[in-house]
């Protein structure tokens, strides 16, 4: 249960953080150039270091078991 109220918690923040920062952010990458609001673009920038964390231990996990 206190897992789930923390959880509620977070999610309201982070709510409150996206809705507070709309001011769009210019992405340059090579030739695209995209416009985002600044709450996505870091929402973005996590998920894609999540993914690369979980990614880089997993393979780490694997080597230690065999």
């Amino acid at each position: 249960m206190f897992r789930f109220i923390i959880a509620i918690l977070l999610g309201v923040l982070c709510i409150i953080f996206f809705a507070q920062n709309t001011v769009p952010a210019s992405v340059v990458f090579l030739f695209w150039t995209l416009s985002v609001p600044t709450g996505l673009l870091l929402f973005i920038v996590l998920v894609i270091g999540i993914l690369l964390g979980w990614v880089i231990c997993g393979k780490g996990r694997k080597k230690k078991k065999a």
